[in-house]
């Protein structure tokens, strides 16, 4: 499924007036573009799984609760595609930061992909990355989790592969039983909607992720970025947007950037 968006969206779309100046996109979007975004919590390893899959370090990895990764950030994967496709990984700031609230990542994150589809730029797929050696669920894991789940929307649950990362740091015993209850509980129905759970645990899991999403060729957008650019909604009128307020964990006062 893989039909061609054409340019769309007002002139002055209601979601473009919370572009705030520290916003970062491409400098040269391309509608050829295939975006393949990295989301997750802070401390899941968005970073490491980017500079692995690159090759390279071009991402700050961190072992707090304080997301290195602040903005949304874009990186060319090389790749072999037809002429004039490029490979776009987006690095995207994890909720529950100890700095930044939840309200305020979910902004920087859905003003980035609302630019992406004006542009034309096609989502080939996100990759949602879990840290496998967590004991137990956390409230914060199912806030952002939820949060995530409304950002995507039900029909693109096919294009979403649920990966678990840490794997060294648990034993094989203890990880398929995380992994089990992930699947036939935590992440249930979005697996029986479509969505796949791999193991991000070898240097090469990362471009298999990639080969297998992009197999697919399912270029729709996801929900967020049809209410934002197609509707014409600022992110508060988003399903993301209107989740309850205690929802969204605000960081305290003093931590706030």
């Amino acid at each position: 499924m893989g039909a061609i968006h054409s340019s769309r969206g007002k002139s002055e779309g209601t979601w473009k007036k919370e572009v705030k100046p520290g916003d970062k996109f491409m400098v040269d979007p391309k509608g050829t573009d295939l975006v393949i975004a990295i989301m997750g919590a802070t401390g899941s390893g968005k970073s490491t799984f980017i500079n692995t899959l690159l090759g390279k370090t071009v991402a700050v990895a961190g072992h707090s609760l304080k997301s290195q990764t602040v903005q949304v950030q874009a990186y060319l994967l090389q790749y072999p595609q037809p002429s004039g496709t490029r490979i776009v990984i987006v690095d995207t700031p994890g909720f529950d930061d100890t700095a930044v609230s939840d309200r305020e990542i979910l902004r920087r994150i859905a003003i980035w992909l609302a630019r992406s589809y004006e542009a034309n730029m096609k989502l080939a797929g996100i990759i949602y990355l879990y840290d496998i050696s967590h004991t137990r669920w956390e409230r914060s894991s199912g806030r952002s989790f939820n949060l995530f789940e409304k950002l995507c929307g039900e029909a693109a649950t096919k294009k979403i592969v649920l990966a678990t990362t840490m794997w060294d740091k648990v034993t094989p015993e203890d990880g398929d039983r995380r992994e089990q209850e992930l699947r036939s509980d935590i992440w249930k129905d979005m697996v029986e909607r479509g969505s796949t759970i791999h193991r991000v645990s070898s240097p090469g899991s990362g471009r298999a992720i990639i080969d297998f999403l992009l197999a697919k060729n399912d270029f729709r957008p996801i929900k967020i970025q049809r209410e934002m650019v197609d509707s014409n909604k600022g992110i508060a009128e988003t399903k993301a947007g209107r989740t309850r307020s205690d929802t969204f964990r605000e960081p305290p006062v003093e931590a706030m950037i």
